[in-house]
């Protein structure tokens, strides 16, 4: 009876979760786009983390990935609230600094003083030029910008937590996507896992993301996600994660190919 139970609690759990996060990423044009979410402990909470792709116009896209505080029902409530309140501010913006102000402030009228979240945004314009990318970070881990002949770096200016002040500043960063450069986004799920020597830690994840030059979205998703487990207790993660790559397509848009993957270990996964 209690094996049936936890079993039911379980499949509720992951049941609310999905409807928490975008099943399959819109198509952008000439990028590849890769997610992959997983909650962490026994299966029976609500993860933290989560993710978005959308259009924001004909040629603009905001991304974005965070992590709220807590787990559970409340965790549940403050995702839903980043979700919608992001892709409502996202409507009216004009860049992903003013996406995660808007956030702070509906965060800070509708939810108590100690709920937070760290968030990183990204606004995506298809210029003439090629894949224009803009970013904002709001505590967030700053994500990692893989350059297609080798070599990574960090993106964006570190900006304060969702929800920890009344009147926060988030700087941007401008990049330009070159053919087959891509930009990698975690949550601390990725970075505080445990490995052979402690922590992944930011600088691991980095040698990891530098380490898949010149391979697909998906596999630099998947790449993360091994070392995850590989120092896993019991092959199972501790805490939630989640990780988004946008890739810069090596062909025209035109030729580009929409395909999707959903390996069974994780509860959305996929490609385009």
């Amino acid at each position: 009876d209690r094996s049936h139970r936890f079993e039911r609690e379980r499949h509720i759990a992951t049941t609310l979760q999905r409807g928490l996060l975008p099943p399959v990423p819109p198509q952008i044009p000439g990028v590849e786009i890769a997610t992959l979410y997983e909650a962490g402990g026994e299966g029976i909470e609500i993860g933290g983390d989560f993710y978005d792709v959308f259009p924001t116009g004909q040629s603009s896209w905001c991304v974005v990935i965070g992590d709220v505080s807590g787990k559970g029902l409340e965790a549940a409530s403050i995702t839903a609230l980043a979700r919608y309140s992001i892709r409502e501010a996202a409507a009216r913006a004009d860049g992903p600094a003013e996406v995660l102000a808007c956030f702070n402030d509906a965060l800070r009228r509708q939810r108590p003083p100690e709920d937070i979240c760290s968030a990183a945004c990204l606004w995506i314009t298809l210029e003439h030029r090629g894949v224009r990318v803009r970013v904002a970070l709001g505590g967030h881990p700053p994500p990692f910008l893989l350059y297609q002949d080798g070599g990574v770096e960090q993106l964006g200016t570190p900006g304060p937590l969702i929800g920890a002040l009344a009147c926060p500043r988030y700087p941007e960063q401008t990049v330009d996507l070159r053919p087959g450069d891509a930009v990698v986004l975690y949550t601390d799920g990725v970075s505080e896992a445990r490995s052979g020597e402690g922590r992944i830690g930011v600088g691991g994840v980095g040698a990891i993301v530098d380490g898949c030059r010149g391979t697909p979205a998906a596999a630099i998703a998947r790449a993360l996600d091994l070392r995850v487990r590989e120092g896993a207790l019991d092959g199972a993660p501790g805490d939630d994660r989640a990780i988004l790559v946008l890739r810069r397509a090596l062909v025209p848009p035109s030729a580009a190919v929409v395909a999707s993957s959903h390996p069974p270990s994780a509860v959305a996964v996929g490609q385009a």
